[in-house]
């Protein structure tokens, strides 16, 4: 009776995982990538920029922090540029953090003053991809920013799909969404950008910064959720057991 017990209960977990393979969620390989792009520069007070362009899928972290100045009729300028960006894009989903940040410096007043001071940082992600089968996606994230001149947008549009949202100075944006994908080509795509031009001061020394942030991830949701349909299975087949083991006799009709 023991053996016959255990081989019983062997039975239940080979169909246990029988279940589990056959309605196990189909979230890999949901999104087909056509295109991608993550750019980013940095740009102090200067002639020269540093940044970076990779038009390859996978994995991306990169950081650049450039500070360029000069002097000129007595006073002393500077800008210093900084952008950061590790993001994926991946047949399973997408996912990126982001920061773009700038301050310009002038110590002095020059004679004759000159509102001279110059900074830029900017990044950019980019993927177009298509869906070949109703795909159920989630969509997260947050836009914020501290200052008065830098800006975030992101945005996902495709068939039936609309999602735009754009922030500028400071703010604090986070977003949900959730919906369901029809087959066909779809683009995400998310930008930060912090832009001094020609700012400063005539009458005194002057400091000024911005930063700006994104965050998001857009995967596909699992369905259906295969762990209620094993535990349903398997309460099924250890009921079944249990009840071949009471005498014929003693069972409720």
């Amino acid at each position: 009776m023991r053996r016959d017990h255990r081989w019983r209960l062997v039975l239940v977990g080979a169909a246990m995982l029988w279940v589990a393979l056959c309605i196990a969620p189909r979230a890999r390989g949901q999104f087909v990538l056509d295109f991608q792009m993550r750019s980013m520069e940095a740009q102090g007070d200067g002639p020269n920029s540093q940044g970076d362009t990779n038009l390859a899928a996978g994995a991306y972290n990169k950081s650049f922090t450039d500070t360029q100045g000069f002097p000129l009729n007595g006073a002393t300028y500077s800008g210093t540029a900084s952008t950061s960006q590790n993001s994926n894009i991946a047949t399973t989903g997408f996912s990126g953090t982001g920061s773009a940040s700038a301050s310009v410096t002038q110590t002095g007043v020059g004679n004759p003053p000159r509102l001279d001071l110059r900074a830029d940082a900017g990044m950019g992600f980019t993927a177009n991809f298509s869906v070949t089968g109703s795909t159920p996606v989630l969509f997260t994230g947050e836009l914020d920013g501290t200052g008065t001149i830098g800006s975030a947008s992101i945005g996902f549009s495709g068939p039936g799909v609309s999602f735009s949202q754009s922030k500028g100075g400071t703010f604090t944006d986070p977003f949900t969404d959730s919906v369901t994908l029809a087959p066909g080509n779809y683009a995400l795509q998310a930008f930060l950008n912090v832009h001094f031009n020609n700012v400063g001061s005539v009458t005194s020394s002057y400091f000024d910064s911005a930063t700006t942030h994104f965050n998001f991830t857009l995967t596909a949701v699992p369905e259906p959720t295969s762990a209620s349909l094993i535990a349903a299975a398997a309460a099924s087949l250890l009921a079944r057991c249990r009840r071949r083991r009471i005498p014929r006799s003693l069972r409720t009709k």
